[in-house]
């Protein structure tokens, strides 16, 4: 039970910081939002042509990416390191 508890609160946090990356950046399509409800919105995520494995690694190296896995990161560590005993 506290397994799926702390899975829903982590997916839930995911979800959080990637609706605020996605309106930090200004996407006009929530790829958070579309990934909440999928299968609902098509079963396919937004196709984005790529040219080249450079453009993939330079898109996923931006600092909304970076700012809000930093954020993710800091809450495991945070998590962690609260010990067994507050869980």
């Amino acid at each position: 039970r506290r397994t799926l508890a702390a899975l829903a609160i982590g997916m839930t946090t995911h979800l959080i910081l990637d609706c605020v990356m996605d309106a930090v950046v200004g996407s006009p399509e929530s790829s958070a939002l579309r990934a909440a409800v999928w299968p609902l919105m098509g079963v396919d995520f937004a196709r984005v042509y790529l040219p080249s494995l450079t453009v993939h690694i330079e898109r996923l190296v931006s600092m909304p990416i970076f700012v809000t896995e930093v954020a993710g990161a800091l809450l495991l560590v945070w998590e962690f390191r609260r010990g067994p005993s507050r869980r």
